[in-house]
């Protein structure tokens, strides 16, 4: 399941709200919807749109982009603010899926 690993990454969360995304769409920059424990936004240069990743044991699909998304940060999507809000950032290993 493991595949090579991209590194350390800054992780962060965000939500679908106005104040996270400046408009409350819910579509990501790849046109699909948002969707708590799969999207995260990526800095595409760094990991293309469609990739899925591996961070913390759970498999991700980079699908989102942002204006602070740059380099080694991840922002991984949860439903709402105050969830985004509490889990504030960290770091971790992130990995290729097989």
């Amino acid at each position: 399941m493991y595949g090579e690993s991209l590194g350390t990454f800054k992780l962060t969360y965000y939500c679908a709200c106005e104040i996270c995304c400046d408009v409350e769409t819910g579509i990501t920059a790849t046109g699909t919807p948002v969707v708590e424990g799969r999207t995260i936004a990526v800095d595409p240069d760094v990991i293309p749109y469609g990739t899925q990743v591996i961070i913390n044991g759970h498999v991700f699909t980079a699908e989102d982009c942002g204006g602070a998304i740059d380099g080694n940060h991840i922002d991984i999507y949860v439903n709402d603010h105050q969830t985004a809000l509490e889990l504030g950032t960290g770091q971790a290993e992130v990995y290729l899926v097989k």
